[in-house]
């Protein structure tokens, strides 16, 4: 390896770092990454908005409060048990929602994604009855739920059915009681057993249950049984990822640091949860491992985290604290936006009828290639037909993936199947990058992140 492949990564391993403080979203889909979008200007977002394109949408809305908050979790979330807040919250939901049909002239909603937190400690039923009244719905949009066991019961899986949701995602994260206590989640197997059948019973389409593989006290023989008590349950869709010790999680916070014999454990973990749903007819779809079902192909059409992707939408409607969105213009250029995460300036704004976004980023045709190609790499395969669909600005990044033995490539004709080494995928990534991306991030990181050095990095055992 060159002395510039060195440069390379040590620069990629600090922008990384730098996502972990300053993302909490799916940290390696942000492409570019959130520190170099603009600040906020309302005048500026004035002008914009007049070219935002009409048409179908995504909509994803971030309810971002927990009862308690899991010491594993990297991603935005508070601990607030208060109905209440809860209340009051959905109602400004609402109103932000109301903002953008009065802005963009929205067709339809094709995939609706209700994240958190812990989306069904809220009343749901409120913010569905005003969602079908303000906008139309696709008739065959997934629409998605995430949830905890404990918070769920009959009633509101009923209430669920009712509004059309066909995706329940239960995070379990593990069934292993010492596990849930060191991991601070009050939840019971029997609880979770129970409302899974209600689920089945009331006729939700598609059950997505969710496993960590890595978190601490975990052991290889406890993730195996947790994962092979679900599969015997036969849901839809299965989906088990890393825990992710970063500096956002409360374990990292309290000096927790995973010692190389947990991460060798984490790794087998995954290679063999992976190889038990093989299997056991699970077959790998983007983040999940979806049940083949062929009896019932409109369910298997809907566990499948593309399945939106045929519905052609133009961007992604975020609402609530920290939420991303996505917004088309006519000039074919993509708005992204992400919204405040303090929720004083949340309320405040929507109070003045004004957006609560926080930061934006004017995204180019170039940038959602790159996009793409980085959302590939993370799966692990990238597919393109013929040659010239590899546009010459990505050769330099192919050919340093070579030079680090990463990718493997088969030609076929005019085919191109290029295969990624899944080691380091998240740092290895930002080679993608544009060059003037790059640079800005260079120039942040030396001007207002100067102590991210690669001996401080080292000294995280990051």
């Amino acid at each position: 390896m060159s002395k510039k492949d060195d440069k390379l990564i040590e620069l990629f391993r600090k922008i990384t770092y730098l996502h972990f403080l300053t993302d909490y979203s799916s940290i390696d889909f942000q492409y570019p990454p959130i520190f170099i979008w603009d600040e906020f200007n309302n005048e500026r977002f004035t002008k914009i908005k007049k070219n935002l394109s009409s048409g179908n949408y995504l909509l994803y809305a971030h309810f971002p409060f927990c009862q308690s908050k899991c010491k594993f979790c990297r991603l935005f979330s508070l601990a607030v048990n208060k109905k209440q807040l809860y209340r009051e919250y959905t109602d400004f939901l609402i109103e932000e929602l109301r903002l953008y049909t009065e802005t963009i002239n929205i067709s339809s909603l094709v995939h609706i994604y209700l994240g958190g937190g812990t989306p069904t400690l809220f009343p749901l039923d409120i913010f569905f009855e005003s969602l079908h009244k303000c906008i139309q719905i696709n008739p065959m949009a997934q629409i998605n739920v995430e949830s905890t066991p404990e918070s769920l019961n009959y009633q509101k899986i009923k209430s669920f059915k009712k509004w059309g949701v066909n995706r329940l995602l239960i995070g379990l994260q593990s069934l292993d009681a010492r596990v849930l206590r060191l991991i601070n989640r009050p939840q019971q197997k029997s609880h979770f057993i129970k409302n899974y059948y209600f689920a089945k019973e009331i006729g939700i389409p598609v059950i997505n249950l969710e496993l960590v593989a890595g978190l601490p006290g975990q052991t290889l023989k406890s993730f195996l049984n947790d994962l092979n008590t679900i599969i015997k349950m036969k849901p839809e869709s299965i989906h088990i990822y890393r825990y992710l010790n970063t500096p956002a999680t409360i374990f990292y916070q309290e000096n927790y640091r995973q010692s190389p014999k947990e991460l060798q454990v984490q790794k087998e973990m995954m290679e063999e949860g992976k190889r038990m749903l093989r299997e056991s007819n699970y077959f790998y779809q983007g983040d999940d491992y979806c049940l083949d079902n062929k009896s019932n192909s409109r369910n298997q059409a809907i566990a499948r985290p593309d399945y939106f992707s045929s519905l052609k939408a133009l961007g992604t409607i975020g609402l609530g604290l920290s939420a991303i969105g996505s917004l088309s213009l006519n000039n074919g250029y993509l708005l992204k936006t992400v919204n405040t995460m303090d929720y004083e300036k949340y309320k405040e704004n929507l109070r003045r009828k004004k957006f609560p976004m926080a930061k934006i980023f004017l995204r180019n045709r170039e940038d959602k290639i790159r996009d793409f190609v980085i959302k590939c790499y993370r799966y692990g395969v990238l597919k393109r037909e013929g040659r010239k669909k590899y546009k010459i600005r990505l050769r330099p990044a192919i050919d340093y993936l070579k030079r680090q033995g990463k990718i493997k490539i088969q030609e076929q004709d005019k085919n191109i199947k290029i295969i990624f080494s899944p080691d380091n995928d998240i740092i290895h990534s930002k080679i993608f990058y544009s060059p003037k991306v790059l640079k800005k991030c260079q120039q942040i990181l030396e001007e207002q992140y100067p102590e991210i050095t690669s001996a401080y990095l080292d000294s995280l055992d990051f």
